[in-house]
């Protein structure tokens, strides 16, 4: 007749340092990954922030791009267009997404389509104030606009 055998304590915590040695990487990234927005670390690369001086007007964050690129040698430029935080009733605020052409290459910000759509309607509709806000960048793809689709979203409310 075969009978059980006790169960040790040492024997049933076997697995403990096995569960340490696996966990330990683990715990060590999300403690970091928690401590480092709290101690605010790095660059912020969200895609607008306040005027310096003019806590109710917005700009694209110019070091936006470094999101995207780590090489320093080529980072892309962003519009500087100015919005308001709060969007008034007769304001219609239009966001422009895209590459190289949206952003108006070759000729720089100043020939950009969202200028001269900007021009028209306020000439079409004078009793309205259009706010157009150029995001895009030169060299980027879809996914980095899906990528920042949320933040623009939000700034449009």
């Amino acid at each position: 007749m075969r009978t059980k055998k006790n169960v040790t304590t040492e024997q049933s915590h076997r697995w403990l340092p096995y569960a340490l040695v696996i966990l330990s990487p683990i715990l060590f990234f999300i403690l970091l990954e928690g401590t480092l927005p709290i101690i605010a670390y790095g660059e912020d690369y969200s895609r607008f922030v306040p005027l310096e001086g003019q806590s109710d007007l917005m700009r694209i964050n110019p070091n936006v791009g470094s999101r995207y690129y780590v090489d320093t040698r080529f980072e892309p430029e962003v519009s500087a267009d100015l919005f308001k935080v709060t969007k008034d009733k007769k304001t219609i605020r239009i966001f422009a997404v895209g590459g190289s052409s949206a952003a108006g290459y070759p000729y720089l910000h100043n020939a950009a389509f969202t200028r001269i759509l900007r021009n028209a309607l306020t000439r079409s509709y004078p009793g309205f104030s259009f706010e157009m806000i150029n995001v895009a960048m030169t060299a980027v793809n879809s996914f980095t606009i899906l990528d920042l689709m949320p933040e623009i979203i939000a700034a449009y409310q």
